[in-house]
C-alpha cells in the first residue's frame, strides 16, 4: 500500500469513527460500499450516513496542501509551491455516487446530501456554484455540519425505512 492509499483509508476510517461516536441520533453508518453503476460497472462510496432526514453520501479526500479549483471545474492541490492536478473532480465523483444510489434505492434527490470531507492537512479554496445539497468541509467540521443540516430538515424516512436501506446496502454491497 502506498502513502496515498494509506492516507485515503485513514481519512475514511476517521470519518466512520466520527459518524459512529459523535452524532447521537438514530442512524446507520456504512463504510466502503461498492454499488452497481451504469454499463455493468460499479462505483465505490467511502461512507454513507443514513438518518431519518437525509442520506449523506461522503467522499473523503485526505489531501495535503491547498485545494483549489479553476473555472473549468478542475481540482488541483498546491504543496510546497508545486501544483498537482487531480484526475477526478470530487464534486462530480460524488454526484455520480448519489445518482447511482438514487437509482438503486428508488429515492428522490431531496433525501441525499453530498459531503466532500477534506483531511486536517489541507486548506480548502474550492468554490461551489450550486451548493443546495453539497458541501466541502474539513474533517473537524463534519459533526457540526451534519447536525446543522439535520436540525432544519423534516423527517423523510421512518426507522423501518432506514433499517431496510441499511440492510440492503450493508449486506449486499458493503466491503467491510
Amino acid at each position: 500500500m502506498d502513502e496515498k492509499e494509506f492516507r485515503g483509508l485513514l481519512g475514511e476510517s476517521l470519518t466512520e469513527s466520527i459518524l459512529n461516536k459523535n452524532i447521537d441520533i438514530y442512524k446507520h453508518v456504512i463504510r466502503d460500499l461498492v454499488i452497481p453503476a451504469e454499463n455493468n460497472k460499479t462505483t465505490q462510496i467511502d461512507n454513507i450516513l443514513i438518518t431519518s432526514k437525509r442520506i449523506f453520501v461522503i467522499e473523503n479526500k485526505n489531501f495535503n496542501g491547498i485545494v483549489k479549483s479553476n473555472s473549468n471545474g478542475e481540482w488541483y492541490t498546491i504543496l510546497n509551491k508545486e501544483k498537482y492536478n487531480l484526475n477526478t473532480n470530487p464534486i462530480i465523483q460524488n454526484k455520480y455516487h448519489v445518482d447511482c444510489l438514487k437509482r438503486l434505492l428508488n429515492k428522490d434527490d431531496d433525501i441525499f446530501y453530498s459531503l466532500i470531507v477534506l483531511g486536517y492537512n489541507c486548506k480548502n479554496e474550492v468554490f461551489i456554484h450550486d451548493s443546495s445539497n453539497i458541501s466541502i468541509i474539513k474533517i473537524d467540521e463534519l459533526q457540526q455540519k451534519i447536525l446543522d443540516i439535520l436540525i432544519n430538515d423534516e423527517q423523510k424516512l421512518s426507522h423501518e425505512e432506514m433499517d431496510d436501506i441499511y440492510l440492503k446496502l450493508k449486506y449486499k454491497y458493503s466491503q467491510k
